[in-house]
This record gives C-alpha cells, sequence and structure tokens, in this order.
C-alpha cells in the first residue's frame, strides 16, 4: 500500500492506493471525512459507503461520515448548564429547534502523519480548538486515526483537555452505508442485548427504555431513526447484505450507544456509535467531565465477512 495526495479547490484528499486502485480517501478540510473505503472479501474490493461528492462535502450533506464532537445527536433547544453557567448553541435544526452534532463535522484538520506498509495504511488527524466560542468555552484537541487493513477499517478517537477548567462531552460517528453501490434492500441489522430509548417527536429521549434481548430486522421494511444502549460487552452488532456479505461493529467499551437512521428512498443506512445519549448535556446519559491535562480514547473497528 502507500499514500497518495491530490488538492480539490485547494484543499487536500489524502489517498490510501494499492496496485493503482484507490481504497480509501479522506479529506481533512471538510471535519477530516472519510469520501470512499473499499474492504477485501470474496476475492474482490467492496465499496462499503455511501458516496461522498465534492457538493456533499460543501454543504455537509446528511452529515455523511462526520464525527460528531463534543457531542453526538441532538441538544434541546442548543442549551445546557455546566458547573453553574448556561450555555447556548446556535440552532441547526429549525423544524425540532435543536442543535444537532456539535461543531467539528465541518472544520478542517491537520495531517500529523499518513504512514503505509505493505499490509496496512494508517492516518492520524487532529482538530485544536482554542475554547473561543462563548457556547463551549473548552479547549481540546481532538485526534482521530484511521488505521486500514485489507478487510477492516478502526477508527480510534483521542481528546485532550487543553484547557484549566473541567470540560465536558460526548462522541460519535456517523458513517452511511451502501454496499457496492445497491441500495439496503435484503439487509438486515442484528444487534444483541439492547435497551431501546423511545424518543419524542423532536427525536429526544422520553426517560422511557424497553429492554430487549436482542434485535433483529430488515432494514428495507422500516423507516429507522432509532437509539439504543448496547448491554452485552463486548459491544458487537452486524449488517447482513444480499450479497453474501456481512459488515461486523465492534466499539470499545466507552461506546455502549448507538443509532441507526435511514433516510427515505432505501439508498442506505447509518449505523453511528456513540460514547453518550441523545441530548446527554441535558439528561446525564454517557456524559463524560474531562478534567484538564487528561484525555479520553476509544474506538470502533469495522471488518467485512463472507
Amino acid at each position: 500500500m502507500r499514500i497518495t495526495k491530490t488538492f480539490h479547490d485547494s484543499k487536500e484528499r489524502l489517498h490510501i492506493v494499492k496496485d493503482d486502485k484507490i481504497i480509501l480517501t479522506v479529506a481533512p478540510w471538510y471535519g477530516a471525512k472519510l469520501t470512499q473505503v473499499k474492504l477485501y472479501a470474496k476475492d474482490t474490493w467492496n465499496d462499503i459507503l455511501w458516496p461522498v461528492s465534492d457538493e456533499d462535502l460543501k454543504t455537509n450533506a446528511w452529515f455523511k461520515q462526520s464525527i460528531l464532537f463534543p457531542y453526538p445527536n441532538r441538544l434541546e433547544d442548543g442549551q445546557y448548564s455546566f458547573e453553574g453557567n448556561t450555555y447556548q448553541w446556535p440552532i441547526n435544526e429549525e423544524d425540532k429547534h435543536n442543535q444537532l452534532h456539535g461543531m467539528v463535522y465541518d472544520h478542517p484538520f491537520e495531517v500529523v502523519s499518513a504512514e503505509a506498509s505493505s499490509e496496512s495504511a494508517t492516518i492520524v488527524l487532529i482538530h485544536r480548538y482554542d475554547g473561543s466560542l462563548d457556547y463551549y468555552p473548552f479547549a481540546y484537541d481532538l485526534e482521530v486515526t484511521y488505521h486500514y487493513e485489507y478487510d477492516q477499517l478502526i477508527t480510534s478517537f483521542k481528546v485532550v483537555n487543553k484547557g484549566k477548567r473541567n470540560m465536558p462531552f460526548g462522541l460519535g460517528w456517523h458513517p452511511y452505508f451502501q454496499i457496492n453501490g445497491k441500495g439496503i434492500a435484503g439487509y438486515t441489522f442484528h444487534a444483541g442485548q439492547v435497551e431501546e430509548i423511545e424518543l419524542s417527536d423532536r427525536s429526544l429521549p422520553t426517560g422511557k427504555r424497553e429492554q430487549l434481548p436482542e434485535i433483529k430486522f430488515p432494514l428495507c421494511e422500516m423507516s429507522l431513526d432509532n437509539a439504543y444502549q448496547l448491554k452485552n460487552t463486548p459491544y458487537s452488532y452486524s449488517l447482513e447484505t444480499r450479497q453474501g456479505l456481512t459488515l461486523k461493529f465492534d466499539a470499545s467499551d466507552e461506546m455502549d450507544y448507538m443509532q441507526i437512521f435511514t433516510p427515505e428512498g432505501g439508498e442506505t443506512v447509518a449505523i453511528e456509535p456513540m460514547t453518550a445519549n441523545i441530548n446527554s448535556f441535558n439528561n446525564g446519559d454517557g456524559i463524560r467531565i474531562l478534567e484538564p491535562g487528561t484525555e479520553f480514547n476509544c474506538q470502533a473497528t469495522l471488518s467485512i465477512l463472507s
């Protein structure tokens, strides 16, 4: 494998290349989003992501492959209180009057390193924030590492509190899946024991949960925007496709929440590992408090099986 670089509108893209085939692309300037990933199974390269165009990157369409920080999902009315102070985020989901997905999804990341060998490649990127916004006055470094092997991708996150005060946060990742350019008809999602989180018409937790011994359902028959807390460790779940391929997800212990979302049209499904619940800054479910100078780590592994 090798790593190459191209520029689009003067903005850098990094590519992992194998035998002149691009098998992974990341756009550092657009929230360190992945725009394509191929995994090897059944003697061929398989595209696993819903395609991301240049226009998608510029408009952040559907939050494709976005990193969600300093919290995943929604913040009710864009407001929260922490250690005696109340903060107001800008509203970016006007129909439900929520703030959605935090602040780094369209921010530039710096490339720290990019290394490749015959069997793997690793790209490390970092976003540095100085705490200058009044609605989130907490300085941090957010580092994301994409470690690629032929049949798996390990996405790791490191958060470092660079300020002088405690910092509240949660983290999530928002990849959309579509195998080899085909829709999700015939796909089946499966996970072990979970608590399903009831959501209001504003897509916020009501406080009610239902414990389920497992979940298994065909995606094409359901319109989903569902939240769960995983209960069986290790945290593993899978997406079975009609092409005889299975995508297997393994989340570290810190990522015990999950959201599943299917846009209308049956093209794709978002499967989102998260460290915290929806509206965690207000309900406290999964919120982390990072002391000055300390760090937090988590990761999600995506594998393809045939």
